[in-house]
């Protein structure tokens, strides 16, 4: 995986228009791919099996699990820091904090991803200075789904370009420079569960002059049914929407004013 690894970072640095990288091992090990859970072992083992030996810097939010997630971190020679209190935003901005690469990857516990995945993304965020957001697919079952498929019809989202900008943001697999992150104090952890904290985010992203893309030349991730059809006990986490218009941009403001 290492050198497979090496070898896509080189491609992509050589063929995308951006600064070749002198040395793409020591870029490697600048990557950081931070993944939050809660209660979700089996789904997290699923998740950490294509980076345990990928040479990136893996760490694993634990946000107060009881079951086994401590065993499956441990299994992957990845990190695991522990937040108590339920919050998906203290747990990414714990992992962030307890990370030392130069980017950092957001990856929820229910993605799929391979290394080249990783990398592409982290390269692109790098060339790009922006946070960036990839494509996220369910498993075939749920595509097949009827509620799916009505979903799909309804998203008026068209990618323009091989990078397009947006104003929306979603940090279910997501790239970003440190710098980026560091200058807006990373996620509001007054938002509970999950969802609303991307929203806000985005708001304050963009208040900051920072720039928010998609990426259409990263491959789409797959997830893992269980975590995106069905609402799990004792996890709170929902994913974000992927579009948000003018005035829903404003619902996080308002939430944390009522709070």
């Amino acid at each position: 995986y290492g050198q497979a690894v090496a070898c896509h970072l080189n491609v992509v640095a050589s063929t995308s228009g951006g600064r070749r990288f002198a040395r793409v091992e020591a870029l490697i090990s600048k990557i950081s791919v931070v993944v939050p859970t809660r209660n979700r072992a089996a789904s997290l083992q699923l998740a950490l099996a294509p980076l345990s030996h990928s040479g990136f810097e893996v760490i694993v939010a634990n946000n107060g699990s009881t079951d086994l997630t401590s065993d499956v971190v441990s299994s992957a020679s990845a990190r695991e820091v522990v937040v108590e209190r339920p919050s998906a935003a203290a747990a990414r901005n714990a992992g962030a904090q307890a990370s030392t690469g130069r980017t950092i990857i957001f990856m929820d516990d229910d993605i799929r991803a391979t290394p080249a995945t990783i990398a592409t993304l982290a390269a692109t965020a790098d060339r790009e200075d922006a946070w960036v957001v990839a494509t996220l697919e369910p498993p075939a079952p749920v595509r097949s789904s009827p509620l799916h498929r009505w979903r799909a019809a309804r998203d008026d989202f068209i990618p323009q370009s091989v990078i397009t900008e947006i104003s929306w943001y979603q940090s279910g697999l997501s790239a970003m420079p440190r710098s980026l992150f560091d200058d807006i104090g990373g996620y509001d952890e007054s938002f509970p569960g999950a969802g609303l904290e991307d929203i806000d985010l985005a708001v304050r992203a963009r208040e900051h002059h920072q720039r928010i893309v998609f990426s259409s030349n990263v491959a789409p991730c797959t997830t893992t049914m269980q975590a995106r059809t069905s609402k799990r006990s004792g996890d709170e986490r929902a994913p974000a929407p992927r579009r948000r218009s003018g005035w829903q941009n404003s619902i996080p403001m308002i939430l944390r004013r009522s709070w």
